[in-house]
């Protein structure tokens, strides 16, 4: 009988094709052996499915989906890799991103120790061209915690990633991620605040997230900051995201939902 993997890595990508062996290889490396990796791909056109194959070939642990068109979004492949999840956690990656070795492993265990609802970790940019890692709001993961609501810490609203938390399956099975549309994040993650009791917070980096030089490669749609449809995706994320708030009785935090928009997402459109 073939153990059943711990958790589930879901590893999204589209046209991504020369990056994909080093994300699935920081799945691999992992500390937690006993895992999967479950390549999305979301209809790539170049060569994303023959690396993806050969991957699969190399390591009977990955597993590879594909779809036959593509989605225009992150939604669909992560919704796809949910429902084909086999452990009872789950944790997601991008393809042009990595996880640190022992990612897997410590959130797992503090997920099994706190039984909080998910857990989140620190997230990391890092800069390609010069190797320099800065991580994102350091002050919001300065310390280990179980927080017992988002109405304890609504500056949490800034933490709106998917990719640096583990879930339970069964929880995802039940938050499906939009897709309608882009910085479908946003929405998720207010959703998951408002049905999680209790969440856990650690300090460690949990998660690379890669940016690349000007110019090296596709960039991705938090980068794409010269579109104004992009703009217009974002501002919607953050309406529904208040709607949701409001639908859930806590029309209460919709101001320090709406902070975190003033604080962070305007200004990325507003530098450059």
């Amino acid at each position: 009988m073939i153990k059943a993997p711990e958790c589930s890595v879901i590893v999204i990508t589209y046209n991504d094709s020369a990056r994909l062996p080093r994300a699935v290889r920081s799945v691999l490396g992992q500390s937690l052996r006993n895992i999967e990796v479950i390549i999305s791909d979301d209809g790539s056109t170049d060569g994303t499915e023959q690396v993806a194959r050969t991957l699969r070939r190399g390591d009977r642990r990955v597993r590879y989906l594909r779809r036959d068109v593509n989605s225009g979004g992150c939604g669909a492949p992560r919704n796809d890799g949910v429902a084909a999840a086999r452990a009872p956690y789950v944790m997601f990656l991008d393809s042009d991103d990595e996880l640190p070795s022992h990612a897997c492993k410590s959130m797992l265990l503090e997920m099994e120790r706190t039984g909080a609802d998910f857990v989140t970790g620190q997230i990391s940019r890092l800069h390609e061209w010069n190797g320099r890692i800065k991580p994102y709001y350091p002050g919001l993961f300065a310390r280990r915690r179980v927080v017992e609501g988002i109405a304890r810490e609504p500056d949490m609203f800034l933490d709106s990633f998917s990719t640096n938390k583990i879930y339970r399956t069964a929880t995802l099975r039940g938050l499906p991620f939009r897709e309608d549309l882009h910085y479908e994040d946003h929405v998720f993650t207010t959703e998951l605040y408002c049905v999680a009791r209790r969440f856990a917070v650690v300090p460690w980096v949990v998660y690379l997230w890669h940016r690349a030089a000007e110019g090296d490669g596709r960039p991705s749609i938090s980068l794409n900051l010269q579109e104004i449809d992009n703009v217009g995706h974002r501002i919607r994320a953050a309406r529904l995201s208040d709607d949701i708030l409001r639908g859930n009785g806590l029309a209460e935090l919709v101001a320090d939902r709406q902070r975190r928009f003033v604080r962070h997402d305007l200004p990325v459109y507003l530098n450059p």
